[in-house]
Parts: C-alpha cells; sequence; structure tokens
C-alpha cells in the first residue's frame, strides 16, 4: 500500500464549476474532474472524466488558471493511501478534511467513469 498526497480543487470558469482530484504520483497529478464534491459516507456515486496528468504545482496552488480557464482554490486536501491501481480501477482511501474513507474508481474505455465510496469504519 502506497501512501501519497492528495487535493481536491474548485475549479469555477464562464461555464460553471466542477472538482478536480489530483493524486500525486511523484512525477505529476493523475487527475479527474467530478461532476460534485466528495463528502465522505454521503456520497452515494460522483461521475468523473479523467484529464491529463497535471503539475505536481497544484498541490498547492490556488489563484487563475492559464489561458483565461478560469480559476481554482483548494477545497479538501490530505493522503491518499493506494490501495489497488489498475488502468480502468482505482482504489483508495483518502484521508481528508471532507473526503475520508475507501474509494473505488471504476472507468470506461471512453475515459469517463464512476467514483463511488464504500461504507467502511475511519481506521
Amino acid at each position: 500500500m502506497l501512501s501519497t498526497r492528495f487535493v481536491i480543487l474548485q475549479h469555477r470558469t464562464e461555464q460553471g464549476e466542477h472538482w478536480d482530484l489530483m493524486i500525486d504520483q511523484g512525477e505529476s497529478l493523475a487527475t479527474w474532474q467530478m461532476d460534485k464534491m466528495l463528502s465522505g459516507d454521503e456520497l452515494e456515486g460522483v461521475t468523473v472524466v479523467r484529464l491529463f496528468d497535471h503539475r505536481r504545482e497544484y498541490l498547492v496552488y490556488e489563484g487563475p488558471v492559464s489561458g483565461n480557464r478560469g480559476e481554482v482554490r483548494r477545497a479538501d486536501e490530505g493522503v491518499c493511501e493506494l490501495l489497488s491501481v489498475e488502468a480502468d480501477l482505482w482504489k483508495f482511501r483518502l484521508r481528508g478534511r471532507r473526503a475520508k474513507g475507501v474509494f473505488t474508481l471504476v472507468m470506461s474505455d471512453r475515459g469517463v467513469g464512476v467514483l463511488a465510496v464504500q461504507n467502511e469504519a475511519e481506521k
């Protein structure tokens, strides 16, 4: 089990807002766009879209996004324990201020997927 960092950024654009889940992979951040904020065991399922890996600076960055692509602010951050990582299935435990628990992310071959929380007690 690999322990790393994560951040969730609220990304506001002219078209609206979404949240970006970013998990540190060392060289870059694995990134998924989410349609709503993760909120522990209140979560029933979140639609996600796999984005390109982002620079590690986004672990701490808040402010305008280049190219007039809106603004980001940190909505949550903490420790991510990677339990299983495969091309189309990630399982991890988040220990953040808001996002807590074990999550399973299942992706389709089109880069769209669902992120769901498992009802496991926080250890």
